[in-house]
């Protein structure tokens, strides 16, 4: 674990291992510990890399959130790095700036791997939105405890999915480790974020002229990403699906086994 300087901000890496570089970048409101389960067994044949976004985890709050910016965040952690290539996953928000590394530098990217995400606008019933948006505006005055504890209060901003219940109740440690990654978010990252999550372009037609080696994730209770998971393996060349049995919106961490296994059997073609 190293704590280096990339753009002006100063950012918790971690490297481990050796081989080729494989790069794991978390969602929002996540961390690089979203991967603990992963990692151990990933070293062991690539050099993996992970780190905390700007104004997550245990990277500096550093203001000007915005996707540009974690793109050039992920171009920096590289260069600085010294990785010329590399096989990436991203999660969610994390599967966005992927995507747009992959835009911008395609001869960089040997394989990628999108995780329950999506190449455009994060879209959801009005209702709900307006909720989201409140809570938005209650962490920028009061802070990210409050956020949390009006979530705990209601039970979630949405029924949580079998794969979800289930961990909390095998790993009650888990609990703790949510709560924690959550309340050290910035909540000018949280909301800023959000935004350009529901105003982004779709990307979708620009991916459509890779020929990137890539797999497309989703899991089977992660019912908001199952359309645009089968439009991107229609539409982008040279990419499969791995539906996740039992898992929702983190496989990683819900569905590990299944996960590992379709991680690195991708990982096994493409670096063999």
């Amino acid at each position: 674990m190293s704590r280096l300087t990339v753009n002006g901000a100063l950012f918790d890496i971690l490297d481990q291992g050796d081989g080729p570089a494989f790069v794991l970048l978390h969602g929002w409101t996540g961390c690089k510990e979203d991967w603990q389960d992963h990692i151990d067994v990933l070293a062991t044949k690539y050099r993996v890399i992970a780190y905390d976004h700007r104004g997550h985890g245990a990277s500096e709050h550093a203001g000007n959130y915005s996707f540009p910016q974690l793109l050039a965040d992920l171009e920096g952690v590289l260069s600085v790095l010294g990785v010329d290539e590399c096989a990436l996953l991203g999660h969610s928000m994390g599967g966005m700036i992927v995507q747009m590394f992959a835009l911008a530098s395609p001869q960089r990217v040997r394989a990628m791997i999108l995780e329950d995400t999506g190449t455009g606008r994060v879209r959801m019933p009005e209702p709900h939105r307006q909720v989201i948006l409140g809570l938005v505006s209650l962490a920028r005055a009061q802070g990210m405890e409050a956020v949390f504890g009006l979530q705990e209060r209601a039970g979630g901003l949405a029924p949580e999915n079998p794969a979800a219940a289930r961990l909390r109740e095998e790993h009650p440690e888990r609990v703790e480790q949510q709560k924690k990654k959550f309340l050290a978010v910035d909540p000018a990252a949280y909301g800023d974020l959000l935004h350009e999550m529901m105003e982004q372009e779709d990307r979708l037609v620009a991916l459509s002229s890779l020929a990137i080696p890539s797999l497309v994730m989703v899991g089977e209770h992660d019912v908001a990403f199952h359309r645009i998971s089968h439009r991107m393996v229609e539409r982008m060349a040279d990419t499969r699906l791995a539906w996740i049995e039992g898992a929702g919106h983190s496989p990683h961490s819900e569905a590990p086994e299944s996960w590992r296994a379709s991680v690195c059997g991708f990982l096994d073609e493409v670096f063999a």
